[in-house]
């Protein structure tokens, strides 16, 4: 938080301070006032824009800042002034803004670091949707059935099940992405993505595809290598 207080100087006079502005510097973000001063005389008044911005120093450390002003004056003329600082906890810093032969504009600042909570939004969760998973082994025109199972997930959530088996030349890894990505009325939109080894495969196997299914219908996805083709048939069931 940078506090800054503007203050007129006449000579060697420094006159009351025509007000003060807290400009709080988040990560990454710039902080801005404006502010309307009856300077240099109240009937001939200007304007006044701050923006800042800065990075917190670690306990102990000074803080860094760039302060920018841009002084409208009743004459037309605007000001531009530019500085960049350090300052410690406590410490003021004096930067002029404007000056002529009679008169001149100072600001005075001020660095403190403030701790806040903040209340973050959680995730917001689609409609919940379960899913019915049947792994059977396919050997050319052959299906065998290996294992079942229930997934819980939401729209637009991934599910992830993945399994292994062989040993050594025929080991086989595959890892199943079940996204559920819309649902409207009895028809749901399910994308499955399968990653993975398959035995006589040099490379990794990497299938994107989309099933457009009902409640209770049941798709099936098949990743198989060779002639005849050997892999896996994924049976997918969404319940909603």
């Amino acid at each position: 938080m940078l506090t800054v207080a503007i203050l007129p100087v006449d000579g060697s006079s420094t006159g009351v301070s025509l007000g003060a502005r807290s400009l709080e510097m988040r990560p990454g973000d710039a902080a801005e006032a404006k502010i309307d001063l009856p300077w240099p005389a109240r009937d001939r008044g200007s304007r006044l824009r701050l923006r800042s911005t800065g990075s917190l120093g670690e306990r102990g450390e000074e803080h860094s800042a760039v302060v920018e002003s841009w002084l409208a004056l009743a004459d037309g003329r605007e000001i531009h002034a530019r500085r960049a600082l350090k300052l410690g906890e406590g410490a003021t810093r004096f930067l002029e803004i404007y000056g002529d032969a009679d008169r001149r504009l100072v600001l005075a600042v001020q660095a403190e670091r403030i701790t806040r909570p903040v209340v973050r939004a959680g995730p917001v969760l689609g409609r919940p949707v379960r899913i019915r998973l049947e792994i059977e082994r396919a050997e050319g025109a052959r299906s065998v059935p290996l294992e079942t199972n229930v997934l819980d997930t939401f729209v637009g959530q991934g599910v992830t099940y993945s399994f292994r088996r062989g040993e050594d030349q025929d080991l086989e890894i595959l890892r199943l992405l079940l996204t559920p990505l819309r649902l409207e009325g009895e028809v749901a939109e399910v994308e499955v993505r399968v990653v993975g080894t398959l035995r006589g495969t040099s490379g990794e196997v990497d299938r994107r595809e989309r099933l457009v299914t009902s409640r209770g219908n049941t798709s099936s996805f098949t990743v198989a290598t060779g002639a005849p083709p050997s892999g896996y048939r994924f049976l997918i069931t969404p319940d909603f």
